[in-house]
């Protein structure tokens, strides 16, 4: 049985229930930590690999890539720690449609995945 498919982010346990103030505080500080999304992904196919390129993100200090071969994942990490806005993926089989996604991260944030790029090796 599998109860969740995902990331958690900025995962937090408490000893006693927070007030709804507190809990407002936290909500209004946390949106400005926050990186956003790798916009404009793009997936480009060559032999045996994919180029990808991405919009650079406010405060992100490094990327990741996740790929897949069905079409919103799962994914699994293919790297991170990127500190450039392109990555090409290589050894793939001819053919296949390798499915992407990015995360944008800093040292104290994490972004949500960005919108699917995919392209099929050559």
């Amino acid at each position: 049985m599998v109860y969740l498919v995902g990331r958690v982010d900025d995962f937090r346990i408490y000893s006693r229930a927070l007030s709804a103030t507190e809990v407002a505080s936290l909500m209004a500080t946390s949106p400005a930590s926050l990186l956003a999304a790798p916009a404009t992904v793009t997936a480009t196919a060559g032999t045996t690999q994919v180029a990808l390129t991405w919009g650079t993100v406010t405060n992100a200090t490094s990327y990741s890539v996740l790929r897949a071969t069905t079409s919103g994942g799962p994914y699994t990490t293919v790297t991170t720690g990127l500190t450039s806005a392109s990555y090409t993926d290589t050894g793939l089989t001819t053919g296949t449609t390798y499915y992407y996604v990015i995360v944008a991260n800093s040292s104290t944030s994490q972004s949500v995945d960005s919108t699917q790029a995919s392209a099929a090796a050559q």
